[in-house]
């Protein structure tokens, strides 16, 4: 009786959850915003290079979301300039917002751009909701962010 119960409820969970359609099952996402990636050049040999990248992750939905990974390639005048992996699994409460700061190593050969330019950043996220089960399933999503590179002195 309790596997039943169990089996409705989470049925009830899936049903009831925004976002599904005709598509299938989809978890609300989090709003995804960047706007400056602010590279630390190398003095002499070390430290090693660094692109700091700017993020604010928002929760517009009913229910807290679990922002969980992020695989991050930063990408300016068509060459890719750095890239790495976020593992962070940091919640967002409903209606508000998390700013991340995310340092990633510039790729071999870096070209370093000498003014503020214009790139862009390709992000692919997993998700998760909690829900009245625990987190419920995990999804992901690709985003593609237009960002300001900077070079510091």
């Amino acid at each position: 009786m309790t596997i039943i119960l169990r089996a409705v409820i989470l049925l009830l969970s899936f049903i009831l959850l925004p976002g599904c359609g005709s598509g299938g099952l989809h978890l609300p996402r989090p709003d995804l915003y960047a706007s400056l990636a602010t590279i630390d050049p190398p003095q002499g040999r070390h430290p090693p290079a660094a692109v700091t990248v700017e993020f604010l992750a928002k929760n517009a939905t009913d229910a807290p979301l679990w922002l969980r990974r992020l695989d991050i390639t930063l990408t300016s005048h068509g060459a890719d300039l750095a890239a790495g992996i976020w593992d962070g699994n940091r919640l967002i409460d409903p209606g508000t917002s998390l700013f991340l700061e995310v340092s990633l190593p510039l790729l071999e050969p870096p070209i370093l751009p000498t003014t503020d330019t214009p790139g862009s950043l390709l992000v692919k996220t997993r998700y998760a909701r909690s829900g009245i089960l625990g987190l419920m399933g995990g999804e992901s999503f690709t985003y593609e962010l237009p960002i300001v590179v900077r070079t510091t002195d």
